[in-house]
């Protein structure tokens, strides 16, 4: 095992190539992150989770959607729509990742009716919500290095501030299981997105969030690219709302 140099390592990144060095920053590689998941790995330590214990949800946190035509279902309806008309909703979508679960293509770009990619789906939704309740509800795609390009290429002549927008995901380098950085047969480092768990850091980096408060802006739903079922439905909103939680999932 070779002896564990932080100076070392911090300095292989100032000496990678600019185009990879230029990647790393757009997408907020955070170099003293990066060391300090290195150290465990060199010193032969298994990975572990940050907290001690997952337990399932309890019975009473669990909230069933009331049955269409009650009066509960239209209370609720109308607490969401309202929120909808008063611009109050966002939709984050999780369009990032490494695009290899598709034959390395771009999922948000992929058919899932014919003729109409995942993408196309979500900005018809848009426009209905729009048309619907009179105020464009923002739509943010988190994109990655391996994503970004094919959607900001399919939104050429689309993006509208804030109204319609992408934001890039975190990326960081491999590790060996050794803690050393890993590299192919020519020498070239390995970049990979972080994962959706990234998902507030880099939506507060983008200054989107912020801004989408500053107007009044109070409810984010965020789901997949290829969840074609998950919307902003006011029904769910409407719950959210009404159980006054600071995080509700559908599931």
């Amino acid at each position: 095992m070779s002896e564990w140099n932080e100076a070392a390592l911090s300095n292989a990144i100032d000496q990678l190539p600019p185009e990879v060095r230029d990647v790393l920053a757009r997408h907020h590689f955070d170099r003293e992150r990066w060391l300090s998941q290195g150290r465990p790995l060199h010193a032969g330590e298994e990975a572990k989770l940050p907290i001690d214990d997952i337990e399932p949800p309890r019975p009473e946190d669990l909230a069933r959607l009331p049955e269409p035509g009650t009066p509960r279902h239209a209370e609720l309806t109308a607490l969401g729509e309202a929120a909808l008309r008063a611009g109050q909703c966002a939709l984050v979508v999780l369009a990032g990742g490494m695009a290899t679960r598709m034959g390395s293509v771009v999922k948000a770009l992929v058919d899932a009716l014919d003729g109409k990619s995942f993408l196309d789906l979500r900005l018809a939704e848009q426009a209905h919500l729009g048309k619907k309740y009179g105020a464009v509800p923002p739509l943010w795609l988190m994109t990655s290095p391996s994503t970004e390009q094919g959607i900001d290429g399919a939104l050429a002549g689309k993006k509208k501030a804030d109204e319609l927008a992408t934001f890039p995901q975190s990326v960081s380098l491999r590790w060996t299981p050794r803690g050393e950085i890993v590299r192919d047969d020519e020498g070239h480092v390995s970049i990979y997105g972080t994962g959706h768990g990234d998902l507030p850091e880099a939506l507060q980096k983008s200054g989107l969030l912020d801004r989408f408060v500053e107007r009044g802006g109070r409810y984010v739903q965020v789901c997949n690219i290829d969840n074609v079922g998950a919307g902003l439905d006011p029904l769910l909103i409407g719950l959210h709302i009404d159980g006054q939680s600071a995080i509700s999932c559908e599931v």
